[in-house]
């Protein structure tokens, strides 16, 4: 086996491992988008406090949210959102100190919870991950491909004729 054939079987082993990983990236944010769905359209809406409980050292900015609230029967939670910093700026909630926010959680299982924004801006970090996920799965599938991709927009012309 010469190196050309070996170079090309290294690639094509990462080709498909690029594409295993984005088709793996989109699954589970789909599968994350439904639950955080169903605790929107089924959960139950309490309030709880963001919490900001960075520990930093030095003159860095760090900002770690942590949501605490209590159930129905009196029983306290806390959780860490998955949600970026940035989308709960855009909400208009303070890093600084604690802020109310709009929880839903499961009541059979309160440990299944989420932070409910204004305008679902929750929801734009799951997009995010859904289109980064499904450019490296169309990177790996495009490297994979024995024939080269090509994209003909010269029909699109003929067309508008």
């Amino acid at each position: 086996m010469d190196n050309a054939q070996r170079e090309e079987k290294k690639l094509s082993m990462w080709t498909r491992l690029a594409f295993l990983v984005g088709v793996l990236i989109v699954l589970s944010t789909c599968v994350i988008t439904m639950g955080a769905i169903y605790l929107d359209i089924e959960g139950i809406q309490t309030t709880g406090r963001l919490l900001n409980v960075a520990d930093c050292s030095g003159n860095r900015n760090c900002w770690t949210g942590k949501v605490e609230f209590k159930t129905n029967d009196g029983e306290e939670f806390s959780f860490y959102p998955q949600t970026n910093r940035f989308i709960f700026d855009l909400d208009g909630y303070m890093t600084e100190g604690y802020r109310e926010v709009d929880v839903r959680y499961l009541e059979s299982f309160p440990d299944i919870a989420k932070v409910s924004l204004v305008y679902k801006l929750e929801y734009l970090n799951k997009v995010t991950w859904s289109v980064l996920g499904s450019l490296i799965a169309l990177f790996g599938w495009i490297g994979t491909r024995n024939k080269p991709f090509v994209l003909d927009l010269s029909k699109l012309r003929k067309g508008n004729k």
